[in-house]
């Protein structure tokens, strides 16, 4: 069991008990490349990736127990060393959610990035759908909807009206069995997307006796 926290990653054995836990070393550069982890993907080869805040993208090594760094600075490298969120898609591909560096898709194989231009660069969560569909919810800009085989980009924003997104501020993404999408904001509770992508549903604290937010 890994849990990335601000400081530092944990890994928990399941059997022991015990702890096994990784941090930045300044004079080490296979460690850790920052101790704030916001995202952790376990892809489909098996391989652990971690997002952090201000270390970029790191590949954990089972092997050495070591780090490997996909920085900013890289030639063709990711826009932003605040790796908000991880979801791998069908392809094998990881997208990249970073704080004002957008939406990236990652090639793990090769390192290469491609990076989609949203109207906020300011990308929270991200959710990989079927078909190339990428999901990139946002710090106060919406929601925004990626076709990344076509380049097609649809954004959903909070307006007020019945049926329009209940908050700006997108903190996570589930999708159900039937294809909807519940959508967790700051303040405007829970909405659902439907499948049909025509409106979104809320669920709130005055309609549905949910906590506040």
């Amino acid at each position: 069991l890994w849990a990335g926290t601000l400081c530092g990653l944990n890994r928990l054995d399941e059997k022991t008990g015990e702890f096994e836990r990784f941090a930045n070393d300044p004079a080490d550069a296979r460690s850790l490349p920052a101790n704030v982890v916001r995202a952790l993907e376990i892809d489909g080869k098996g391989r652990l990736w971690i997002g952090t805040s201000g270390g970029g993208l790191a590949l954990f090594d089972y092997g050495t127990r070591s780090f490997r760094a996909y920085r900013k600075g890289d030639a063709g490298g990711i826009m932003s060393d605040y790796v908000m969120s991880i979801d791998e898609d069908a392809e094998g591909f990881l997208w990249l959610g970073t704080w004002y560096g957008g939406l990236t898709r990652f090639d793990p194989d090769s390192g290469s990035c491609v990076n989609a231009a949203l109207g906020d660069d300011r990308v929270y969560v991200v959710m990989a759908e079927r078909g190339g569909v990428v999901l990139a919810g946002t710090w106060g800009g919406g929601l925004f909807e990626y076709d990344s085989t076509t380049g097609r980009i649809d954004r959903y924003r909070s307006t007020g009206a019945t049926g329009s997104l209940s908050h700006d501020v997108v903190y996570s993404m589930l999708e159900d069995r039937s294809g909807d999408v519940w959508i967790g904001t700051n303040g405007g509770g829970v909405c659902r997307l439907a499948s049909s992508r025509r409106s979104f549903g809320a669920v709130t604290a005055s309609a549905e006796g949910m906590p506040p937010g």
